[in-house]
């Protein structure tokens, strides 16, 4: 039977257009009575303010004729609906006396009464202020897409903004703007941003300011900057299409177009600022500020891109993460708007290494502008960059927050044609854009470092003169044709060519099926869950131990394996497997969980058996030479003393829980143990943990049914003999757990480790838990606080994790505010109420989760090594929103004292004058 998605255009709506098709399914026309003609339809009524629709594929996008754009993005093989609003105000539009309004009021624009009524239909909001734009996102059951998008179309079309707004605003805006201090680059960037546009307030040092923004002041910019010219919403998921035009329509109708302020951004290159913050690590984001950008142009920087850090075989994932170990993480941005652009590249960077790091990512840079990429190069870039559509879309609140991002800058009708625009381009015309904008004229450098690092004294002239100095061919505005030179050739794969979307007509969206089992005769256990409507195929190859049976004199082997057979394989260069997966449209993660090991490979469907086929070969065909664990041992040392301090105090907590069990090791090993694993070792230790089991192989996504078990899977893996068992040390709590204490860093940070019931007994209850426990940590936290907890389940003892971050000296503050929410569990356990909302909440989140290709294949894995049959996973939310409240009984034992301890203290230091 074929399914066919049917959009209801204006003039084409018809009574029989009525009902909402259950999760998985896809609603289609039904056949007309034969035993009498069918009533003559009833007259359709218009959308309200409806003026322009288009249709590409399963995206529809509809103009109001107040401005408001709305995007619809249809998928059903989820029961859940995303809605996303992004608005026209970012932290760069705020007056420079009022610093953080933009913050408060993106944070007070649902009032409580709002967020209690999502509470109810058990959705989650989040909310993420940028420098030129704000969004929010509301996830929610698809049966209440009517009350989601309602509330928050209401909230965005109120005309005035509270003080009850105004108190919520400055509580959530201080929480969210530490936590982004504390751990990620957002800021970093959003500052950048504002430096490019001219700004030079840089990162706030303190969260105080918040509570100094008047109602006068919130009200004015609210008043400013809200209109519906300036917003877009997405609505992605099991959606109604006439439904949710409706809904957005009946509330837009109110919503008047006021003129809103638009911030005069003039983009201006020569711009340097240092800022230091509270958290541990270095970020530097390194970019151009351009002009309006052709189609052509906007495709070609996105080559340059790709070229430049997607994947990990990129030029500067390779020159500074896995060559030289100055960087741990590396991001691009491209924004293209009709007034100007930006491309960027953001580093987070070992602090004493700051200046390396800029000086070979303008090295790199200049190359390109210099050399033509190879059409192996083209071949990795392109793909890569069609896979970071796809990845970007897999989650549905990504999927609308990209929806949203991309109409409101460059406009989702060119945003989508870009893929053609990519694949045209030849090396020339990539290499001459970069050599015409990403100039030294246009540079933008902003840094974000530690306190605890050494303090930067370059003004802006003396920056761009050492530049100057480091990488004198940046400066050249022009470069002649006689020095631009063809990079070298690299490899080439046989690809097959995307579909071509089919001009007329309406889409075919084949619904995801369930589960299956397929066992082959010498081969792995595999299971395999359909849902050819994606444009992903996730693969997971998995192996049950490794970590599970390590001791003190092995801990850290598996990853250490794990890595070499990565990027070496017999009969291929270094790192010649991970090319071609990524032409293919691949990314190959390692996995080494508490009771099994493994690989993962998400890739473009189209492309799944070739690279199936390659990861086959990568597990069966290692080469375990004698440079490459070298190698392999040196990176793992070196990311072992640069571990975070959030890190190491989750490994203490967990080392004072488990002193002598595995569980207890941290994944990538201790110093004095890796330091002494050669190759021989590493080879043993396949030849125990690999070479003796089958595999259990998991594959989701864009594929059918057994399409993919083919003899590669059948044949595969060859195994002279087979363990029954493992074994392994019972895991036993200390009795009287020794708290495990270091100082490093710039702030006090608790983790508390307690011990859980595992294999089935580890359920969901625990993950209902840890998030009811979260909420109360948080609410009773002060603005100097940051607590999270989390329930990590394994075969033996499942793992709840309480961590709490405070200021220096703030350590004996932050344990007791922890040990009394544990004490106040047992004395007054969660409200049947309680329970009921938060369990609501925990279902969508897991549903959000396992509706990702890669967030399901894991979640398979996770069942079958707990003795969880894998079609539990499909039902698992359903399942959450019913969980009765259990016993108090069951939360005895969850004390302060029985859990394992890791503290990291923090170094007060004095603030510069």
């Amino acid at each position: 039977m074929s399914y066919v998605r049917c959009v209801w255009l204006l003039l084409l709506l018809v009574g029989w257009a009525t009902g909402e098709p259950a999760a998985g399914q896809t609603r289609r026309r039904t056949s007309p009575p034969v035993t009498s003609p069918a009533p003559a339809p009833a007259k359709p009524s218009p959308i309200r303010g409806l003026v322009e629709q288009t249709q590409r594929g399963v995206l529809t996008l509809i103009r109001f004729s107040n401005g408001l754009r709305l995007v619809c993005g249809e998928r059903y093989s989820t029961e859940l609906v995303a809605v996303a609003a992004r608005l026209g105000f970012g932290d760069a539009d705020e007056p420079e006396t009022a610093s953080g309004v933009a913050w408060v009021v993106a944070h007070g624009l649902l009032a409580e009464a709002d967020a209690a009524e999502l509470v109810a239909i058990g959705a989650t909001v989040d909310t993420v202020v940028e420098a030129h734009g704000t969004t929010l996102t509301i996830t929610a059951p698809a049966k209440h897409l009517a009350t989601a998008a309602g509330v928050l179309l209401r909230a965005l079309a109120r005309l005035e903004f509270s003080e009850g707004q105004l108190q919520k605003g400055q509580v959530q805006a201080a929480r969210h703007h530490l936590e982004s201090r504390l751990h990620g680059g957002h800021l970093s960037r959003s500052a950048w941003l504002a430096l490019a546009a001219g700004r030079q307030s840089g990162v706030s040092d303190t969260e105080a300011h918040f509570k100094a923004i008047s109602l006068e002041t919130a009200r004015a910019f609210h008043t400013a900057h809200m209109s519906p010219r300036r917003t877009v919403l997405a609505v992605t998921g099991n959606l109604n299409l006439v439904e949710t035009l409706r809904v957005v329509a009946e509330v837009n109708a109110g919503w008047k177009p006021e003129a809103a302020a638009a911030t005069p951004r003039t983009l201006t290159g020569r711009q340097y600022r240092a800022d230091r913050g509270p958290q541990n690590h270095t970020w530097v984001h390194l970019g151009y500020v351009l002009p309006t950008l052709r189609d052509e142009e906007r495709a070609a920087l996105d080559i340059i891109r790709a070229a430049l850090a997607l994947g990990v075989r990129s030029r500067l994932q390779d020159a500074l993460i896995a060559n030289r170990q100055i960087a741990s993480e590396i991001q691009t941005h491209l924004e293209a708007t009709p007034q100007g652009a930006t491309f960027c590249v953001g580093l987070n960077v070992q602090p004493e290494r700051l200046d390396r790091a800029e000086a070979l990512t303008l090295e790199a840079i200049e190359r390109l502008r210099r050399e033509r990429l190879s059409e192996g190069e083209l071949q990795r870039a392109r793909a890569q960059l069609e896979l970071e559509r796809a990845l970007g879309g897999d989650r549905l609140g990504d999927w609308a927050q990209q929806l949203a991002w991309v109409e409101s800058t460059s406009g989702l009708v060119a945003w989508l044609d870009d893929l053609d625009r990519i694949g045209e381009l030849d090396a020339e015309q990539v290499r001459a854009v970069a050599a015409r904008h990403l100039v030294a004229s246009r540079l933008v450098v902003h840094e974000y470092e530690a306190v605890t690092a050494p303090l930067r004294t370059f003004t802006p002239e003396k920056f761009f003169e050492t530049v100057g100095l480091l990488v004198p061919g940046t400066l050249a505005a022009d470069i002649p044709a006689g020095e631009t030179t063809d990079a070298p050739e690299t490899v080439l794969v046989p690809i097959k060519a995307p579909p071509k979307a089919k001009e007329g007509g309406l889409p075919v969206i084949l619904p995801a099926e369930p589960v299956r089992e397929y066992a082959t005769l010498r081969g792995p256990r595999v299971l395999v869950r359909p849902d050819p409507a994606n444009p992903l195929v996730s693969i997971g190859l998995y192996f049950q131990g490794g970590r599970f049976i390590e001791d003190e004199r092995t801990a850290g082997i598996t990853e250490l394996m794990l890595r070499v057979m990565r990027r070496y394989t017999a009969k291929q260069m270094p790192d010649g497997i991970l090319d071609e997966l990524e032409r293919l449209g691949g990314r190959l993660h390692i996995v080494n969980e508490r009771d099994f090991f493994g690989f993962e490979l998400c890739v473009l469907a189209r492309h799944a058996e070739a690279a199936l086929r390659r990861l086959v070969a990568l597990v069966e065909r290692p080469a375990f030479e004698a440079a490459g664990v070298k190698t392999e041992r040196e990176r793992l040392l070196a990311e072992q003393k640069a571990a975070r301090p959030l890190e190491l105090a989750v490994w203490l907590a967990r080392k004072s829980l488990l002193p002598s069990h595995p569980y207890g090791f941290p994944a990538p090993g201790v110093n004095g143990t890796v330091r002494n694993l050669d190759e021989s070792a590493v080879q043993r230790w396949y030849a125990t943990t690999v070479q003796r089991q089958l595999p259990i192989l998991v594959i989701v996504g864009g594929t059918q049914g057994s399409a993919l078990v083919t003899r590669d899977i059948t044949e595969g893996f060859t195994r002279r003999e087979t363990d029954t068992s493992l074994k392994a040390r019972v895991a036993q709590p200390a009795a009287s757990p020794i708290v495990q204490e270091v100082t490093t860093g710039t702030r006090d940070i608790v983790a508390c480790a307690l011990a859980t019931p595992g294999g089935r007994e580890a359920d969901h209850r625990w993950a209902v838990l840890a998030t009811w426990l979260d909420d109360r940590l948080k609410t009773n936290g002060s603005d100097r606080e940051v607590f999270r907890v989390q329930f990590s389940p394994a075969l033996q003892l499942g793992e709840l994790l309480v961590i709490g971050e405070g200021e220096p000296e703030d350590a004996p503050g932050v344990t007791e505010r922890m040990a009394r929410t544990l004490r106040d569990l047992a004395r007054q356990p969660p409200s049947a109420d309680a329970w009921r909302r938060t369990a609501q909440e925990v279902a969508t989140r897991t549903a959000e989760t396992t509706d990702t290709v890669r967030g399901r294949t894991r979640a398979y894995a996770t069942a079958v090594y707990l003795g969880i049959a894998a079609s539990e996973v499909d039902t698992a939310a359903a399942g959450i929103r019913q969980l009765p409240l259990p016993e108090a009984e069951t939360w005895q034992g969850l004390t302060i004292e029985a859990a394992g301890r890791g503290l990291v203290r923090g170094t007060r230091l004095a603030r510069p004058k």
